[in-house]
Order: structure tokens, then sequence, then C-alpha cells
């Protein structure tokens, strides 16, 4: 990927989801017959962080988080402010699947959809775009959304009310990450309604 003037947030989730489409070294999403891309079937977790020193830290330093695969998940803001009382989902993690558990929903949509060993040509191309297109629009609101917010929550830092800007950007990160946890036990299930067993390790 070649690409002149300034790097965005959206140009660095497109990098970490490549493939090598539209190269010789394409093939069947983690495969890896022909060449290992940067999204793979092991990728357990992929940040980018962004870093704004003309704001205060705790607003200014996002770090942009997904679990599983790039190409199968959606990246989640938290900011440096965060205040925490995480989304027990997103706390919840062992060595087999459990419903509950975050990390397990992303990782079982990947390894159904796109697993390392068997891969299905057919059925990635008939499943992965529409998958794509849920996260993709959900990434694009929350773009929106994140302008904006970060907008409200310097209006607060200026007035003195740093606990009130941190709290604002806190509560947001755990709305989003339930309800992108949500929406990832939904894909899941329509794959397996669908008929598609998932990889390894699952326990439905």
């Amino acid at each position: 990927m070649r690409k002149l003037g300034g790097v965005t947030i959206q140009d660095l989730i497109l990098v970490m989801r490549d493939h090598y489409e539209g190269m010789a070294e394409h093939d069947t999403p983690h495969s890896q017959k022909k060449a290992r891309a940067i999204c793979v079937s092991g990728t357990q977790s992929t940040q980018i962080y962004h870093l704004r020193k003309t704001m205060p830290a705790e607003i200014g330093s996002v770090m942009w988080s997904l679990v599983s695969s790039p190409c199968l998940g959606v990246y989640e803001p938290i900011w440096a402010g965060y205040q925490g009382e995480t989304p027990v989902e997103w706390q919840r993690g062992a060595d087999s699947f459990s419903p509950d558990s975050a990390w397990w929903t992303f990782e079982n949509i990947q390894r159904t959809v796109a697993p390392k060993e068997n891969p299905d040509p057919e059925f990635w191309k008939a499943t992965w775009p529409v998958i794509r297109k849920r996260w993709d629009e959900i990434e694009k609101k929350g773009a929106d959304e994140v302008a904006a917010l970060e907008k409200e929550a310097m209006g607060l830092w200026r007035q003195g009310k740093k606990n009130e800007a941190n709290k604002l950007l806190t509560d947001y990160t755990n709305t989003r990450l339930h309800s992108d946890f949500l929406e990832a036990r939904s894909i899941l299930e329509s794959i397996v309604a669908k008929g598609k067993k998932p990889g390894r390790d699952f326990l439905f």
C-alpha cells in the first residue's frame, strides 16, 4: 500500500487487515500457502495508537484495539483517561470457547470464516463481505461519534471538569465494547445457523 501525504487511523486499519489483496501473493485469507500476510489466523489482538500533543493526554491519546483477526472484527477506542468498569465479557477468557467471552466470540468468527487449516474459499466469498459491511458501518458511525465526543470532552476539560470529561469517554467506550460484543455474538450465531461449524476448541 502506497500513499502520499498524511496517514490516518483508517489507513493503518487497512494495513492491519491486509491479505496481499490485488497482488500475486494473495490467497484465501489465513491459508498462508503463498505468503504470510499481516492479518493471520494466529492474531490475538491488534492496537493502533493515536497520540496528539495538542490535546490533554487523557483525551488526545487513544488506543484503537481489536481482538482476534483484524479482517473480521471491529476497532474499539480506549482513551488514556479511561476509568475502568470494563464490561465483564471483555474480562473473560479461558483455554476453550465460552459464549460469555468477547475474545472467544470474535475468535470463533475467524476460525469459522477464515481458518488456517482447510479454508473454504466459497464460504469466505459469500460470508466475509456481509460481516465486513456490518463492522464497517459501525466503525464509520463510531468515527463520527468519537469526533463529537472528544469535542465535548475538551469543552469539559477547559471548564476544569476533568473527571467528567474522562467519565464521558469511559462511558462511551464501555457502551461500545458491550454493544459490539452483542453484535459479534449475533454474527457468530447467524453463521452457526447456516450449518457451518466453527474451528477447534468450540463449545457452543
